[in-house]
């Protein structure tokens, strides 16, 4: 969103938030969950996809449908299988290219990987993404090419593999794996529509109508979304990886989830920020050897 449109926006939802607040509030929901555009927006990231899509090229690719859509999924094969099979999920904004940092590290260790591009994503339909149409996309992966060993995340990803596998929906089924990996992903939902509101410039009651529309959409509300809870009921072996310079998703969602339990192990990658955290080597290493239970691997609590 241009700082024009912003303003744009803002102007707009506070008048319609003085007249209806309700209104207000499912008007920014929609503006939510409607997907950034793709085209990359520097030379050096449009490089970047360039490079990757020549190992995208060589993974098997495969459309599934889901129900507003399709979702585009890569299978990447190793040369030598060690028996165990991963679902990697990227964030908002961004696709399965982003990954291939720690998709590449992986399949060298003989890992089978599946990727996915979120609706609204990478090669995949659609102009908007929400916590239903994500968690379908994972359960229609699961259904394809699992059951997983590990699910790994970043950023929303993250949020989405927690829910995924605590069958925060009744309507899929909880696919459990044997470990989950987090990177630089939010504990709460309802943290997550705050910022944004306050991006915005929503006042309390437009945001608390915009967070209702999860209500009305998903039949629950959206604390049953919060990641940390789920981690904490499950007890599922879990890496989260953060960094304290992060300024999209603050370092409190690592501490939160690493509360959850002793079977949540917390990581920080200092210095590596919120995006640049999925393109380093040392932090897709650090996934592998978790992955791999290395006696080498050092976590902090």
């Amino acid at each position: 969103m241009t700082s024009f449109s912003l303003q744009v926006t803002r102007f707009g939802l506070g008048v319609l938030g003085r007249i209806d607040a309700d209104k207000a509030g499912r008007a920014a929901f929609r503006i939510f969950c409607r997907t950034p555009s793709r085209k990359p927006k520097t030379k050096a990231y449009a490089a970047r996809l360039e490079r990757a899509s020549n190992e995208l090229s060589q993974a098997k690719r495969l459309d599934l449908i889901i129900d507003r859509g399709l979702i585009a999924t890569y299978l990447f094969e190793p040369d030598s299988y060690v028996g165990r099979t991963s679902l990697v999920v990227h964030g908002w904004g961004s696709r399965t290219a982003d990954m291939m940092t720690i998709i590449r590290e992986l399949v060298a260790r003989g890992e089978r990987v599946v990727s996915i591009d979120l609706p609204g994503h990478g090669a995949s339909a659609g102009r908007t993404l929400n916590m239903i149409q994500a968690i379908a996309a994972v359960d229609v992966a699961w259904r394809q090419y699992g059951p997983f060993d590990a699910m790994i995340g970043h950023s929303f990803g993250g949020a989405v593999i927690v829910n995924a596998a605590a069958g925060s929906l009744g309507c899929y089924q909880s696919h459990r794996p044997a470990k989950l990996v987090t990177i630089a992903s939010p504990h709460s939902m309802a943290g997550v529509f705050d910022g944004f509101g306050k991006v915005l410039g929503l006042g309390r009651e437009v945001r608390s109508a915009m967070k209702e529309q999860v209500r009305y959409i998903a039949a629950r509300p959206i604390t049953d979304f919060d990641t940390d809870v789920h981690l904490r009921r499950m007890t599922i072996p879990t890496l989260v990886i953060h960094a304290h310079d992060d300024k999209e998703v603050p370092a409190i969602c690592a501490e939160m989830a690493g509360k959850a339990g002793s079977h949540v192990k917390v990581h920080w990658a200092d210095g590596l920020g919120h995006r640049r955290i999925i393109a380093s080597a040392e932090v897709a290493s650090l996934v592998a050897d978790y992955l791999d239970d290395a006696p080498r691997l050092r976590l902090v609590a």
